[in-house]
């Protein structure tokens, strides 16, 4: 005979008791896993962000440094160009500011505590234009110092020339000035055959000369013109001075005498005669007629013609 005897439900509290423990060991264990998966991952990724933000704060500082030396050297090398010319000063001045302004807005941005990636690529972006526009502002100025060099060559060759013309009319000036002496002084005429005697009048008006100052009434000087062909043909005033024996010049305003001009000053002549000349030979008296006696002596006499003496010759009256 079988037995069909079943298992009291006293028999299964035991069994099903430690399946209960089984399971929450098992999801303790789970848990514990998962959790430190999920701080395993925490780790790693705090990690990564701080090595990231360490990378960032180093790369900002970098370039920082990289800003602060590009605009030393920027406003160094661009000083190098002041005083080459006065007009590269003001352009100088001006990118100077410019890039003074561009180098602050990019300091401030990397200067932000709460700097945002978006942020430093902006300034990333800045800085890359900061150092495009310094480049470009070096080669204007280069190409300015150029211009003004070959400007300033063609000033220095202008004045050479200028200074050559200046030279060449100088002499051309000397020329024509010695050219213009040298006809003037061709112009000077010149007394030939110069004589004087006393004479008196005779009846009839015929002239006798004579030595005796007693008997003397006028004194006549002759001459005649040496040829000169540059001379102008026309009227000349011919001065006759005479100094008596006293060696003093004779001014007697009862027979016209006066003064002239002689090397710039005032000079005193005893007569006067206006004559045409024509350049010929032809002899010319001039004639002295003294209010009173004459007295015995030698009598100088000089001849002056346009501001030059003609000639000069002497007379004795006993």
């Amino acid at each position: 005979m079988e037995n069909n005897q079943q298992p009291s439900p006293a028999n299964f509290r035991p069994e099903r008791k430690k399946e209960s423990n089984r399971l929450v060991y098992l999801l303790i264990i789970l848990f514990l896993l998962g959790m430190n998966g999920y701080l395993l991952y925490m780790y790693l990724n705090t990690d990564k962000a701080l090595e990231t933000e360490q990378s960032n704060l180093l790369d900002v500082k970098k370039e920082r440094a990289n800003l602060e030396k590009l605009l030393a050297n920027a406003k160094e090398e661009l000083n190098t160009y002041r005083g080459i010319n006065d007009s590269l000063n003001g352009v100088i001045d001006k990118k100077n500011s410019e890039l003074y302004n561009m180098a602050s807005e990019i300091q401030g941005l990397l200067n932000s505590k709460n700097l945002s990636k978006k942020d430093y690529e902006r300034a990333m972006e800045m800085y890359d234009k900061f150092k495009y526009y310094y480049e470009k502002t070096k080669k204007e100025l280069d190409e300015k110092l150029v211009e003004l060099n070959e400007v300033k060559k063609e000033n220095t060759e202008l004045k050479a020339s200028v200074k050559n013309l200046e030279t060449d009319k100088d002499k051309l000036d000397g020329e024509k000035r010695k050219a213009i002496s040298d006809l003037e002084n061709a112009k000077i005429l010149e007394a030939v055959n110069i004589s004087a005697s006393a004479i008196r009048i005779r009846s009839g008006g015929k002239e006798q000369e004579t030595t005796k100052a007693s008997k003397a009434e006028q004194l006549r000087i002759s001459f005649g013109f040496a040829r000169n062909a540059v001379a102008e043909h026309n009227r000349k005033d011919v001065y006759v001075k005479i100094f008596g024996p006293d060696g003093v010049a004779i001014k007697d305003d009862q027979s016209g005498s006066g003064t002239f001009k002689y090397a710039g000053q005032e000079s005193i002549y005893t007569t006067k005669q206006s004559i045409d000349f024509t350049n010929n030979s032809e002899i010319i008296s001039i004639y002295y007629k003294r209010a009173g006696d004459f007295k015995k002596g030698k009598y100088k006499f000089e001849l002056y013609c346009e501001g030059y003496i003609l000639g000069q010759g002497l007379l004795e009256l006993k």
